[in-house]
């Protein structure tokens, strides 16, 4: 209830902002940029997800200065999916798949996104995401496979077009198209002129380090050159059905399984569509470097217990 307050005074305190807009657009801007990249509050966990989380083995990555909480589940050494939520969600919406892929004899990562769930921060935004998803699954080695949803897998698929990414396969839920449909809305919510609308994506392109206009399915489903599997509701009423359709036209080598009934966060929690997600990454090769990375991390680790056992 009080993360709905705050999020009801912050939307009021940004029309009273976006209606002086006309007269201070530059004030305004500067107020309404970093208010486009706030975080929701965080999602309460199941309890059942809950207990996946404590099953896990939590460590921390860093990127900028932003603590981002994380998990690992399975056999060291095993090949590693890599789990990723989308815009207000957290590690926790993924659980489903954790027992599955460990069952299949994967390691699984998961983790909070900066500004959401456990990691440290209240603001982030698109290339950060796509930054945060290279960074772990550069500390925990080369995954084989990502498994994202909603903004997570438009940020998987940004990751891998910007080469900071390399897997043998990803599994996207729900991948919105266009990141200036996003700004549109928020722009139409506050009712922004069009000077204001104007300065504030100025402002935002600056601080994200990427012009809008480019972070859609157009500019990055082309670069997906791995097997995709694009996993899609017809009824999502977040993010169109038509959005994870342009996606599987556009990508090389994709496959667009469609889904009823499930809206946009059900495919997470629907045992035949987590079981079809996890049998297509399972499916995954290790590329060679990868199995070099993981001889050399256990080599690593062993180093490290005999050096910590002897002192």
């Amino acid at each position: 209830m009080r993360g709905n307050k705050s999020t009801n005074v912050r939307f009021l305190m940004a029309r009273a902002v976006a209606s002086l807009g006309e007269v201070f657009p530059g004030l305004a801007s500067r107020y309404l940029e970093p208010l486009f990249r706030t975080t929701p509050p965080p999602r309460p966990m199941s309890e059942s997800a809950r207990e996946v989380l404590a099953g896990g083995a939590r460590f921390s990555v860093f990127l900028d200065g932003k603590r981002i909480a994380a998990w690992r589940w399975g056999q060291a050494g095993a090949p590693t999916v890599l789990l990723a939520h989308g815009w207000g969600g957290r590690a926790a919406q993924l659980s489903g798949f954790v027992d599955p892929l460990v069952t299949a004899g994967l390691s699984v990562v998961a983790f909070d996104a900066p500004g959401h769930g456990e990691s440290s921060g209240s603001r982030s935004s698109l290339p950060e995401l796509a930054r945060a998803i290279a960074a772990v699954a550069g500390a925990v080695g080369s995954p084989i496979a990502v498994i994202a949803h909603s903004l997570g897998a438009a940020a998987t698929a940004l990751a891998i077009a910007r080469g900071a990414l390399r897997v043998g396969r990803v599994v996207l839920v729900a991948p919105p198209g266009d990141a200036l449909t996003w700004f549109r809305g928020f722009a139409g919510a506050l009712r922004l002129s069009p000077v204001v609308e104007a300065r504030t994506r100025a402002r935002v392109e600056e601080r994200v380090g990427a012009p809008l206009a480019g972070l859609n399915v157009g500019a990055l489903a082309p670069a997906l050159n791995v097997p995709a599997l694009i996993i899609h509701d017809v009824a999502d009423r977040k993010v169109p059905w038509s959005d994870g359709a342009a996606y599987a036209a556009a990508a090389p080598a994709a496959a667009l399984h469609t889904t009823r009934g499930l809206g946009h966060d059900g495919p997470l929690r629907d045992p035949d569509t987590v079981a079809r997600a996890v049998t297509f990454a399972a499916a995954a090769e290790p590329r060679d470097e990868d199995s070099v990375e993981v001889l050399e991390r256990e080599l690593f680790e062993r180093d490290r217990r005999w050096t910590a056992s002897a002192s």
